[in-house]
């Protein structure tokens, strides 16, 4: 008989202290959410026969291998320890006193540490039975038990922890007694590792009582979307005579009953993955409890799977078919039927203590020897059930003089675990919607069904039931699949439509060859007052417009449209439509259907948009549309590109540089063609000439894409320009209009100086004329007669351009044929070296 916990064990750690109900902790581990990045296996380190800290180590589920990650290994502020891990990865949670601790998970490092405000508690009294931590992540729950030894009667509490995961912290939310009571079952208590349930199995004597009690088997679920749990709705299932032992495979997809009271009997159930619905595969006599000796063996006590759940190792009684004293029977778990392999000795039986990987054959078990403790790591045949330690499991890991205890294993990103037959494995287990209103619908949710078996499952249909099955809209691309492969998916579709105001409710159907068939998943929404109608503007491009194709400058694309819709429920009014910022003179809008009367909802209006590039290259501007929509005014970014009106280049053979003398005259020959569309003239303007030089370029007329030659004439100056010899010229000297004025001066006085009688003679005409003609000559003499010099006159310096190398620039403009408007192109640069 394999050994039983003792009183020690069996009361506040009875679960973290002894091997068999660390393997319930398994229960925990989710096999379809999602949990560490990582395939982790997380180890106690044991002072005192107490949890004193922790090491993470990593697995290689190739080999089995393990190996321990620097700084994972942190100390414990309680004598307490975990024994599940949160389906989302995020921390781990085991049982402490009268609560719960809670610790954080290093998802770099792998280091568990104790959150400092541990434990928390929702009742006092009782002891911790098993720790469960629903699929949603939302809640974590504790089963506690009186653990009164038989024949008195114990009670069962559900306690119920939210999980503040911001602080990190657990909220005690309710502690309620469980409608159940009875005698405990040691580890009567296991867990879903899909997260959706817990199995109890517990005696219950009847009145008037009887020498053996009745097991009963009682099943709580919760609800995948909000966590809550729901109480077995039937008070419990008889299932036989005296409750013995539960288990639950690691992989979640069998669960074990050993009862009996006059014959040992194992029951097997498969559990259905997504709504940990029990499905019993039957029930199988292992022979009679009482043994040769007449003694009461109380067997099946003891049950376990290998990690796959392929393999049932039952502990028989004597008397059974293996006829082995204190031994395994090895046993197909889908038939019952009993291995080759079987049966296996107790002694050879000690790898089942251990902890099971749930994504590969493996199991860690602690090892003991020579002072020193370690992890033992077996190899599980799937086929045979029957343990190895081959290469790189061959010895111990980690040996040191501390206990070690192997309790959680998380799941990898592989995820969840394979499952024999067709199972199908939902993304979620219903869905609800958000609020809709009535007369609309919600976008779509989905769910997709992944075959998670070891064989193909059919469809043969889907459908929607219930109260306000109308409400609710289903499509999915599984039932036109012939077979769903294993590891492949198909989805569901729902759309929620409400047809009136108020809560729906509906149930999506799946008929399938798969497991728990037909699969049901919970449809729920509520239809409210539809809000007023209002307009929602979406623009077809929204953002940017980048208009199609090339324009060439100076010409008019054709209109290309911008579609405006009403996604919205109410009529749209646009009452502008502007464009503005950079460039906007090349884009003009006109003739929108969107402007004078309403866009109703569901319909669509376009803008044209006009494109007549002012110059070449990328080219943007902004389109504002102003209405009554929510989001007004509404802009778009347009985008034209433009070729030039006319491209000027060398014409063939020639260059854009010439070598001349001083005086000689220079020619560039040029070629014009313009772009697509474009007629008209070119003119050109000069500059960057040196002194002496004059630049003569004709007016050019283009013609849409015909080439046209033309030449820019370029005139220097220099030594053979006829300069003027120099000549004589007299310069006259300006009359002296003083000297005169002082002469008639002088006259005057005489005359008034003379005697009356001599004034008359001279008014008589006696005045000596030899006197006058003295005088006069003296006011010639004095005034002078006129005259000047003569001089040589230089001519003006000769005009030659300096020698040197010089850059003209020859800027073209552009004019439409019948247009005034000029349009500028790009200028072109002319060499021209003077020697």
């Amino acid at each position: 008989m394999m050994p039983r916990p003792s009183g020690g064990c069996g009361r506040r750690r009875v679960i973290a202290f002894c091997f068999v109900a660390i393997l319930a902790s398994l229960s925990e581990i989710s096999r379809t959410s999602a949990q560490t990045p990582q395939p982790w296996l997380f180890v106690e380190t044991i002072a005192n026969n107490k949890p004193s800290g922790a090491l993470t180590f990593l697995r290689d589920d190739a080999s089995g291998a393990l190996t321990l990650l620097a700084g994972s290994q942190t100390t414990f502020t309680n004598p307490c320890g975990p024994s599940t891990i949160d389906p989302k990865g995020r921390f781990l949670y085991g049982y402490c006193a009268d609560g719960l601790s809670i610790y954080t998970l290093n998802t770099s490092t792998g280091a568990v540490s104790e959150v400092a405000t541990s434990p928390f508690q929702a009742s006092t009294g009782q002891f911790g039975v098993l720790v469960f931590a629903e699929s949603s992540g939302q809640f974590v729950y504790l089963v506690k038990s009186d653990l009164l030894p038989a024949p008195a009667t114990s009670t069962l509490t559900l306690d119920t922890f939210h999980v503040d995961a911001a602080t990190p912290a657990l909220v005690p939310v309710s502690s309620q007694m469980l409608p159940l009571q009875g005698v405990w079952v040691d580890g009567g208590a296991v867990g879903d590792p899909s997260g959706h349930g817990v199995v109890i199995l517990i005696n219950q004597f009847p009145t008037p009582q009887t020498q053996f009690p009745n097991a009963v088997l009682y099943r709580i679920t919760f609800d995948p979307v909000t966590g809550s749990a729901t109480l077995d709705p039937t008070g419990g299932t008889l299932v036989g005579s005296r409750g013995l032992g539960i288990r639950i495979s690691a992989r979640g997809n069998f669960l074990a009953l050993g009862y009996g009271s006059s014959r040992a009997s194992l029951s097997i159930y498969q559990i259905n993955a997504t709504n940990f619905a029990l499905i019993s595969l039957g029930t199988e006599d292992l022979g009679s409890e009482v043994s040769p000796m007449g003694t009461d063996q109380k067997y099946p006590s003891t049950i376990f799977f290998d990690p796959t759940g392929q393999v049932t190792y039952v502990q028989v009684p004597l008397s059974g078919a293996s006829n082995c004293f204190e031994c395994f029977e090895l046993r197909d778990t889908s038939t019952f039927l009993v291995l080759p392999s079987s049966p296996m000795t107790v002694t050879s039986a000690n790898f089942l203590n251990g902890l099971q990987n749930p994504q590969a054959p493996f199991t860690f078990g602690a090892s003991s020897a020579n002072g020193l403790f370690g992890i033992n790591v077996y190899e599980v045949d799937p086929g045979t059930g029957l343990p190895s330690q081959p290469g790189a499991i061959s010895q111990p890991f980690f040996l040191q003089p501390t206990q070690l205890l192997p309790v959680v294993a998380s799941l990898g990103p592989a995820g969840g675990q394979a499952s024999v037959g067709p199972v199908l494995s939902p993304s979620a287990l219903g869905l609800t919607f958000p609020d809709t209103a009535a007369g609309q619908k919600s976008a779509s949710q989905s769910i997709t069904l992944t075959s998670a078996g070891d064989q193909a499952v059919s469809f043969q249909a889907i459908s929607v039931t219930g109260a306000n099955s109308a409400d609710f809209q289903e499509s999915d691309n599984c039932v036109s699949t012939v077979l769903l492969q294993p590891k492949h998916s198909c989805t569901m579709f729902v759309i929620y439509a409400p047809t009136g105001v108020g809560p729906s409710q509906a149930t999506l159907n799946v008929l399938d060859s798969a497991l728990g068939n037909p699969q049901q998943y919970g449809l729920s929404g509520m239809g409210v007052v539809p809000p007023p109608p209002v307009p929602v503007v979406t623009l077809n491009p929204a953002g940017t417009f980048n208009l199609a194709g090339t324009t060439t400058q100076g010409t008019t694309a054709a209109p290309q449209n911008l579609m405006v819709s009403n996604t919205g429920t109410g009529p749209l009014h646009v009452t502008t439509i502007a464009v503005g910022g950079l460039n906007a003179g090349d884009f003009s809008v006109s003739g929108s259907n969107c402007l004078g009367t309403a866009v109703t909802a569901g319909t669509s209006c376009t803008i044209p948009v006009t494109f007549a590039p002012l110059a070449s290259g990328i080219r943007t501007t902004t389109l504002t549309i102003t209405d009554d929509a929510a989001n007004s005014p509404q802009q778009v970014t347009l985008n034209g590109t433009a070729t030039p009106a006319v491209t000027i280049v060398a014409a063939a053979g020639a260059t854009l540089s010439a070598s001349v003398s001083a005086g000689q005259m220079a020619q560039f020959n040029l070629q014009a063609t313009p772009g697509a569309g474009f007629s008209g003239a070119l003119t050109f303007a000069c500059s960057g000439m040196p002194m002496g030089v004059n630049c003569s370029v004709p007016s050019v007329t283009v013609t849409n894409g015909a080439t046209v030659n033309f030449t820019v004439t370029v005139t220097t100056s220099g030594s053979a320009m006829v300069v003027p010899g120099a000549r004589r010229t007299i310069r006259s000297r300006p009359p002296n209009y003083m000297a005169t004025a002082i002469l008639l001066l002088l006259l005057l006085s005489f005359w008034l100086y003379l005697p009356k009688c001599e004034r008359r003679e001279i008014f008589a005409g006696a005045l000596d004329c030899n006197r006058v003609a003295a005088l006069a000559c003296l006011a010639l003499a004095i005034n002078g007669c006129g005259g000047g010099s003569a001089s040589s006159v230089q001519p003006p310096a000769r005009l030659i351009t300096p020698a040197g190398t010089y850059t003209l620039t020859a800027t073209p403009s552009a004019t439409p044929a019948g247009l005034a408007k000029n349009y500028l192109l790009s200028p072109i640069s002319l060499t021209l070296v003077v020697n």
